[in-house]
């Protein structure tokens, strides 16, 4: 699924028309329709406008793959990540400085 394509379902899913998100971004509507016509390049600075004005994630406008469910948090899903990568990396840095301690002490 296009960018495009998500931006216009969940627009509709949302009940928000073409010329509710155009007035909102400071476009005109025709302008507008050319980005759910996948006419217009977006540049991030446009997704998280769009995003924003949908009230979700600029990620679930760019993760093709992903169907867009209004029922699904994805904040707390992108919270558990984010504190599992984190958790990676904390284990990681203390096993470094392990190693760092011993091969001082081997000096």
């Amino acid at each position: 699924m296009e960018v495009s394509t998500k931006i216009r379902d969940i627009r509709k899913i949302k009940g928000f028309s073409q010329s509710d998100l155009a007035i909102k971004l400071g476009i005109s509507q025709r302008a507008y329709s050319k980005i759910e016509l996948n006419e217009t390049e977006l540049n991030w600075k446009k997704l998280n406008q769009i995003a924003s004005i949908l009230n979700i994630g600029v990620w679930e406008l760019v993760d093709t793959k992903r169907v867009y469910n209004p029922n699904e948090n994805i904040a707390e899903d992108s919270v558990d990540l984010l504190q599992h990568l984190i958790d990676q990396y904390e284990d990681r840095i203390e096993a470094l400085e392990n190693e760092v301690a011993q091969l001082k002490s081997q000096l």
